[in-house]
């Protein structure tokens, strides 16, 4: 009779060997299954750069090597790869997103009994600083006239909708190229917005002027089902839907063409640092309106509106200068 099979803590049988091509393929195919589409594309974005930093092409044979090693050495490798990703000068962000990657991997291969042991590098120190400057109202207001002027009419509609949804909204561009036509109820003034870091959509209300945007856009458009947004292709039938690329040029073009260099994100930042003045600094109301999952990032948005420190610094100097008369 045979013995039962060792489980890891997790409930799941150990594999007493080393794991093959085959078993890594498999459960890592199951894990990039269960993440939502924007992460699935960062993480194997940074699995790739791994499997580059250790001498493969691709991301699998490398995790085979990594997975076959010691444990110690496996944790040398990846504080190699910190090290080199350091090297390179890559943000802190960019940095820990792609640790998270390979430990999450790592883990969910120690879960399914494929290895005994958990990669525990730790994510390296990321800066409070933030620049949280954008486009001001006036020259927001500028591009917004400049897109609806655009010859090509259902270029404009398209573009005055996407820019009213960065700025009333304060969507990142990816919640904006996610969205889809069932997404917009204009009977209820409403949209439902995939956030970033979220499993489930989020009911958000549709301010007037945006509502009528978006409703002359969807009229423009058609209602057959898909994204809302899509490349304006001169063949109707190869049109697909617009990518984080396609958005940044928009507002990039857009901003060229009244004398500024903006981008997408810079408009959302525009929109949360607004709302904090108008609203007097109404940290909890703003947070929520920029689904910010952490009330210090509002907090930075606040600190930079103020700009204590060098209302701090100025104090400062003329105290110092009052002392010389």
């Amino acid at each position: 009779m045979n013995a039962n099979p060792a489980l890891n803590s997790d409930g799941f049988p150990v594999n007493s060997g080393s794991p093959s091509l085959e078993n890594i393929r498999e459960v890592a195919d199951d894990f990039f299954s269960h993440l939502n589409e924007r992460t699935c594309r960062t993480y194997q974005q940074g699995l790739k750069d791994f499997a580059q930093f250790i001498g493969e092409n691709e991301i699998f044979p490398a995790l085979l090597s990594f997975l076959q090693s010691s444990p110690v050495e496996a944790y040398r490798t990846a504080l190699r790869y910190q090290t080199n990703l350091k090297e390179r000068g890559l943000s802190p962000g960019t940095i820990n997103t792609r640790l998270t990657a390979l430990r999450a991997l790592v883990r969910f291969m120690q879960v399914m009994g494929l290895i005994q042991w958990e990669l525990r590098i730790k994510n390296v120190p990321t800066e409070a600083f933030r620049d949280t400057s954008g486009p001001t109202q006036v020259v927001f207001l500028n591009m917004l006239e400049t897109a609806r002027k655009q010859q090509f009419t259902p270029k404009a509609k398209r573009d005055v909708a996407i820019l009213m949804l960065h700025r009333y909204l304060g969507l990142r561009r990816g919640a904006i190229v996610n969205l889809d036509l069932e997404d917009v109820n204009l009977d209820s003034g409403t949209i439902a917005v995939l956030e970033k870091g979220k499993l489930e959509k989020r009911i958000r209300t549709l301010p007037e002027e945006t509502k009528k945007a978006l409703g002359i856009w969807i009229e423009e458009r058609g209602n057959s089902p898909g994204a809302l947004f899509y490349n304006l292709h001169r063949n109707p039938e190869i049109r697909k839907r617009i990518t984080g690329t396609g958005v940044y040029h928009i507002v990039r073009t857009l901003g060229a063409k009244v004398g500024v260099k903006t981008r997408p994100h810079a408009i959302r930042h525009s929109s949360v640092t607004d709302l904090l003045e108008l609203t007097n600094g109404n940290i909890t109301g703003v947070q929520q309106f920029a689904g910010h999952k952490d009330v210090r990032t509002t907090s930075i948005y606040n600190d930079n509106r103020k700009d204590e420190a060098g209302r701090l610094a100025k104090l400062l100097e003329e105290w110092d200068k009052s002392a010389k008369g």
